[in-house]
């Protein structure tokens, strides 16, 4: 099955000079003056020890308790088009921007299905009395 290597939640992403993408501000806890807010953010992730098969798909979803915020549905993952050689594993690595419309505080957890099965699950905390107004 699929693992992720690695998981960044950041407010802002960036390009180099090469086009290689640049991780700004990581976070797991946002503290906002008042809600609802807008919220932007990025989710970065690498996919590692799965099989290149056309019928991979990957989902994100983004919640708190019954309250769903965000649902990538599901999502073909892309194939490499050249030959490949019997030793070799793919690696991948994602980044989604996300307009989110967070009404209330709380706990939020990130939630990463490889092929509909859960491989991870990431919290972002929102709280109340912060300086932010995003």
């Amino acid at each position: 099955m699929a693992r992720i290597a690695s998981f960044i939640c950041c407010k802002k992403t960036g390009l180099d000079a090469e086009g290689n993408s640049i991780i700004q501000s990581p976070i797991t806890t946002v503290s906002v003056r008042k809600y609802p807010i807008d919220f932007e953010v990025t989710l970065v992730l690498t996919l590692c020890e799965f099989e290149q098969d056309p019928e991979n798909t990957i989902r994100v979803r983004i919640a708190k308790s019954d309250t769903l915020l965000f649902d990538s549905q599901t999502v073909e993952l892309p194939l490499h088009e050249e030959k490949l050689t019997p030793d070799y594993h793919p690696i991948l690595t994602m980044s989604m921007g996300l307009d989110l419309k967070v009404e209330f505080p709380g706990q939020y957890e990130i939630e990463i299905l490889f092929n509909e099965e859960n491989i991870g699950i990431y919290p972002l905390f929102f709280s109340e009395g912060g300086g932010e107004d995003v």
